[in-house]
């Protein structure tokens, strides 16, 4: 994610990678952009990935949540 939204390089990797009937979740870090726009963009760029959501994760974040996080989704 770039200033809230996909950067080339991650279209690019959803075009030459097969994620068809995959589950994804998608997270980054940031500052202050939210994930919401870019999660909506990738939805909508593959309708055939089981989407999972996203996370943004702000600064401080640490192991236990990121952990909770993945936890989850399962």
């Amino acid at each position: 994610m770039w200033w809230g939204t996909n950067p080339k390089i991650i279209l690019t990797l959803f075009d030459e990678v097969d994620f068809d009937g995959k589950e994804v979740a998608l997270f980054c870090t940031s500052g202050g952009s939210g994930i919401e726009t870019s999660v909506r963009e990738l939805e909508a760029y593959r309708e055939s990935v089981n989407w999972l959501g996203g996370h943004r994760f702000s600064a401080g974040t640490d192991a236990s949540q990121v952990r909770a996080w993945v936890d989850s989704l399962q």
